[in-house]
C-alpha cells in the first residue's frame, strides 16, 4: 500500500507512522525567484562543450545517447516504486516533451562533443511567469558536478526572456536532483512525502 501526503498534514503524518508505513521518498517543490539567482557568482564552466536541446535538433546519435541516459536515471531514482515497462517511442515522447523549452534546455558534452556527460531540461508552466526546471542527470554520479552550470544557463534564460520564477520537484531518491536542490537558493516550501507499508 502506498500514499503520498504534506508533510503539515501531521495528523495523516503521525497515523501512517504509528500504523507500519515507511517512507520511501520525500519530494520537494519549491520556486527560486529568477533575480535572486542571478546575481550568485556564476559555477565555474567545464572545459567541455555545452549544447542546447535546438542544437542537437537533428544529431540522431546524441538524442539516443540522451534519452538512453535519462531513462536509466529515471529508472533508478525510482527503484522503490519500478517504472513500468514503456517502449523506446514512448521514452522519446517523454524526454522530449511538447513542453519541452528547446532554447533553454541544455546538454554538457566531452571535448569532441561525441558523448554526452550531463543534461538538464527547461520546461513551461502552468503557473504565471514560472519556468519548470526539469529533468536532470549525468553519465555517474562524478560527473554531477556538472549539472549547476547547466541550471545557471537556465537561470539566464529565465531573466534574458522575463521569468521571474523557476521551480523544481526533487526527489529525495534522486541524487542529480538533489545535487541542484542543494546547489541553488530555492525558497522553503512544504515536503510531499510517500509512505508505502507491506500487506502480507
Amino acid at each position: 500500500m502506498q500514499t503520498s501526503i504534506w508533510e503539515t498534514d501531521i495528523g495523516l503524518k503521525d497515523f501512517f507512522e504509528e500504523n507500519g508505513f515507511t517512507i520511501i521518498r520525500k519530494t520537494y517543490m519549491p520556486v527560486m525567484p529568477v533575480a535572486n539567482a542571478a546575481k550568485l557568482i556564476p559555477p565555474e564552466e567545464p572545459s567541455g562543450i555545452v549544447k542546447s536541446i535546438a542544437d542537437i535538433s537533428h544529431d540522431e546519435l546524441l538524442k539516443t545517447q540522451l534519452i538512453r541516459m535519462a531513462r536509466t536515471n529515471y529508472i533508478n531514482a525510482h527503484e522503490a516504486n519500478p517504472v513500468a515497462e514503456l517502449s523506446w517511442d514512448t521514452w522519446k515522447k517523454l524526454v522530449f516533451a511538447d513542453d519541452m523549452i528547446k532554447e533553454g534546455s541544455y546538454i554538457y558534452c566531452n571535448s569532441d562533443g561525441t558523448e554526452i556527460l550531463a543534461y538538464s531540461f527547461l520546461h513551461k508552466s502552468t503557473e504565471p511567469e514560472t519556468l519548470e526546471l526539469g529533468w536532470c542527470g549525468a553519465i555517474d554520479e562524478k560527473n554531477a558536478d556538472f549539472i549547476p552550470p547547466l541550471v545557471y544557463r537556465q537561470i539566464r534564460y529565465a531573466k534574458q526572456h522575463g521569468w521571474k520564477y523557476l521551480q523544481g520537484e526533487f526527489d529525495t531518491t534522486d541524487f542529480f536532483a538533489m545535487k541542484v536542490l542543494r546547489s541553488f537558493p530555492f525558497s522553503p516550501a512544504p515536503t510531499w512525502i510517500t509512505y508505502r507499508k507491506e500487506i502480507d
